[in-house]
């Protein structure tokens, strides 16, 4: 699981390396705090646990691990995926 943060808004994406494929994806737009972390958390494990997936490794891409990183990644393992 790979996240981007821009100037306005949050990306997230499930990918698998083995194909280089993205499984999934979630985003927010506009907004870029902890409760718009907590959502995309939400949303990708959401995505994630319908396509079997309950493990993920993630990558944080750099960013560091305070504020909405740790919002978003605390929010997905509040909601079944262990990290």
């Amino acid at each position: 699981m790979a996240i981007f943060k821009s100037n306005t808004s949050m990306y997230t994406q499930v990918i698998n390396d083995e194909t280089s494929s993205t499984i999934c994806n979630a985003f927010v737009r506009n907004k870029k705090n902890i409760e718009a972390a907590k959502l995309l958390g939400a949303e990708i494990a959401k995505n994630a646990l319908s396509h079997s997936i309950k493990s993920l490794v993630f990558d944080r891409r750099g960013y560091k691990y305070h504020g909405v990183i740790k919002a978003f990644v605390d929010s997905v393992r509040e909601n079944g995926i262990t990290i």
